[in-house]
Order: structure tokens, then C-alpha cells, then sequence
């Protein structure tokens, strides 16, 4: 009877805790000016409190601007009710400094909030991190644009209030510093595996935003990627067992494969040059990215997969990330998977008869390791099997050396 009747208030105290968030959020809505009030006054005296009287002219701009923007308060009757109440409410708790610089600040901010939409559009962010909405940011940077780091800063802290999101102005930084690849003190940061990032694995953690062009000049950065024309050094973070270590790797060692080197006379190519020999289909870009691969070289197929992705890209044709995944793995003679892939008898391949389709394009060198792929031929060195798909749910295999002698014996 004790236990149900515990039971009966905390549930009733559940009720009463879900009515009163609700209840809550209705008044945000009705009384934002209410609101955003509150929330200034909480962040700015938690702030200052925290950093001393160390809080910036521009750091109080922001931080009531950003709440401003998010309840769109954007009368400036509204707002000097705002300021008056806060500064108030500093006098009350006796914050000493508080209260004043707000004073100094208050035509500023007026006439500031009118000015403040920044460049960059407003995005919806998911993940309300400071990286998801770090990340954001930089994608849209322009490519081999070269930026002041301290107006990346500047702009990051008025991309977070465009968008109604706070932190304090070390975290900002924190976050921005980790970004950048080749800032040889991201060892502080915890900085991830450069391996480990989306950009180089599938459903990975995106860190690597920014780089040095001049890695001795810390004043000028520019958008990464994977495919920008310096070879900097990266460096993150590992914990060893005997202390604390920090790697570092070249972005051409770790890109492995790199697309200027795999289709160098493509990538080159004006646009309209194409000529009567245009690809057309995914499999006729695939051949034709392939047949560029150096012979009996081993590559990364994650590599392979990315590579192929910008090869379309400069050639002018889109087509799924699915898609060329499954015409790349139906392209692996020794994939025993090509089966989901309805590839073709291998007899029927261009490698055997005139005008037949190019399928065999690739070939793991050891079949139990499916990371590493090299360029299919008829001369290569390996005796790999090769799978295909029939009616009737068959699934048959032949080696390379039989195949050859069946066809080219009779």
C-alpha cells in the first residue's frame, strides 16, 4: 500500500514537472522580450563572474544581440528595456563593472543590432554543438580563399548569435584552434585521428576545417579539403603507454590516392571539350577512371571510391553515392558479393570479346583483405577468382588462368 501510494506522488510530480516545462515554454513564446531578458542577464553574469571583469565591449554586444535576434527583438524601445533591466538587476547583485560597461556600451548595442546579419545565412543545425555549428561555418568558405584567423573568429562568435546559439568566447576559440589540420597544437585539443574524420572514413567525426597555407604564419587560414594544393602536415592526438605522443602525417600520404594523379588529362579538360568519346553511363566513366590507374599498384578502394566520386564530378555527371558504390564492387573481378550486383559472365566481357561490356575493372590482390583493390588486366601477376551472376540463383566462379585458356585455346 506504501510502495503504491510513493509510486502515486512521484508519477503526480512527474505530471507537475511535464505541466510547469510546458507551461513554461507557452510564456517564452507570449512574452518573449520576458524571456531573452532573463537569458541575458543569466549568460552575462555567469561570464563575467567566470572571466572576471575580462569580458569584451564586443562580447556583451553579441551575447545580448544574439538572444535578440533569436526572440526577434529588433525595436529599440525593447531592447533599452532590456538593458535597463539588466543593468539593474547587476546593481542589485552587487556586480561591480557589470553594470557600467553596459552603460558605456548601450548606444553602441542600439545602433550595433540593427547592423549585425551577418554575411552568412542562417542555417537550421540538428546537432546544436559548437562543432556541428562550427562545421556549418566553414562550409561556406570559399575554396583557396585565404582568411584572416582572427575574422574567422569575429565571424564564427556572429554566426553562433545569427543563430541564437551561446558559448563562451574560449570554447569558440577552443573549437576553431582543434579545426585547424596543421596547427601543430591541436595535441591540446584531443585532436582525433586525422583517419578517423568523414573526410577520409565513411560515418566519421568532422574536425578538419581549416589549415595554415604557411605553417609559420598563424594569422592566415583557408578552407580544407582533401584536394587543396598544399601537402601540409596534420597533427592529432594519441595517448601512449608511456605517456602522452603527438603524430603527425603529410595529407598526400594520407589521401593515398590522390585525383590529379589518377586523371591528370580530365581534370584538365575545358568544358565543352569533350570529343565523341564522352562517357556516358557509370560504368563507361568507370572504365574509363580506371584504365588510368597504374598497373600493379596497390590503392585504398575507400580511396578509389572518393576518387571516382570527384572524377564524375569534374566530367559534369551526378549520380548517387549508392550507385557508384555498386557499380565500383561489381567491378571487382574477385568480389564474391558481384552476384547481388547481377554482373555478367566474364566471357562476355570487352576484355574478351569486341565491343563487349567493360565490367572487370578491378581485383582484390589478397581476397581476404577487401580494403585494398589493384587495376584488373589480363596480364596481371595474380590468379584471382573471378565471380559473376546466372538465372537460377547460380553462382559460379572461374580462375583467371582457366578463363584465359578456355577462350583463347579453343
Amino acid at each position: 500500500m506504501k510502495l503504491e501510494l510513493i509510486i502515486g506522488i512521484l508519477g503526480a510530480l512527474g505530471g507537475i514537472t511535464i505541466l510547469f516545462t510546458a507551461w513554461q515554454r507557452i510564456m517564452d513564446l507570449l512574452f518573449p522580450v520576458r524571456t531573452a531578458t532573463k537569458q541575458i542577464i543569466n549568460t552575462l553574469a555567469h561570464e563575467f563572474i567566470d572571466d572576471g571583469d575580462d569580458i569584451s565591449e564586443e562580447r556583451i554586444a553579441i551575447i545580448v544581440g544574439g538572444r535578440c535576434n533569436q526572440y526577434r527583438i529588433l525595436s529599440s524601445d525593447k531592447i533599452k528595456s532590456i538593458l535597463k533591466k539588466a543593468i539593474y538587476e547587476f546593481e542589485q547583485r552587487k556586480i561591480v563593472g557589470l553594470p557600467q560597461a553596459i552603460i558605456n556600451l548601450y548606444d553602441k548595442i542600439i545602433d550595433g543590432l540593427q547592423k549585425m546579419k551577418m554575411d552568412i545565412d542562417v542555417v537550421i543545425v540538428e546537432d546544436t554543438t559548437i562543432q556541428a555549428y562550427l562545421i556549418k561555418f566553414c562550409d561556406q568558405l570559399e575554396d583557396d580563399k585565404s582568411y584572416e584567423l582572427r575574422n574567422i573568429k569575429a565571424g564564427f562568435e556572429k554566426f553562433l548569435s545569427n543563430n541564437g546559439k551561446i558559448a563562451k568566447g574560449t570554447a569558440q576559440q577552443a573549437h576553431i584552434l582543434a579545426a585547424i589540420a596543421n596547427n601543430r597544437n591541436r595535441f591540446h585539443y584531443n585532436a582525433i585521428n586525422p583517419k578517423e574524420d568523414e573526410l577520409f572514413r565513411e560515418g566519421g567525426k568532422r574536425s578538419l576545417l581549416l589549415y595554415y597555407p604557411d605553417e609559420n604564419n598563424h594569422k592566415i587560414v583557408k578552407k580544407f579539403s582533401r584536394n587543396i594544393k598544399e601537402d601540409i602536415t596534420i597533427y592529432w592526438f594519441e595517448k601512449a603507454k608511456d605517456g602522452e605522443e603527438r603524430p603527425s602525417i603529410k595529407l598526400s600520404e594520407l589521401n593515398g590516392l590522390q585525383p590529379s594523379v589518377i586523371f591528370p588529362d580530365i581534370s584538365t579538360k575545358q568544358k565543352g571539350d569533350r570529343g565523341d568519346a564522352t562517357p556516358k553511363t557509370i560504368w563507361e566513366f568507370l572504365s574509363k577512371f580506371c584504365s588510368q590507374l597504374e598497373d600493379d599498384k596497390p590503392y585504398e578502394l575507400r580511396n578509389i571510391m572518393t576518387s571516382f566520386a570527384e572524377f564524375l564530378v569534374v566530367n559534369g555527371r551526378s549520380a548517387k553515392e549508392s550507385a557508384q558504390k555498386a557499380h565500383i564492387l561489381a567491378a571487382i573481378a574477385n568480389n564474391r558479393n558481384r552476384f547481388h550486383y547481377n554482373a555478367i559472365n566474364p566471357k562476355e566481357d570487352g576484355l574478351f570479346i569486341e565491343s563487349g561490356k567493360r565490367t572487370l575493372l578491378l581485383y582484390y590482390p589478397d581476397e581476404n583483405n577487401h580494403k585494398i583493390v589493384k587495376k584488373f588486366g589480363l596480364n596481371i601477376n595474380d590468379d584471382p577468382t573471378i565471380y559473376w551472376y546466372e538465372e537460377g540463383g547460380n553462382r559460379p566462379s572461374i580462375k583467371l588462368s582457366e578463363l584465359k585458356k578456355e577462350i583463347f585455346n579453343n
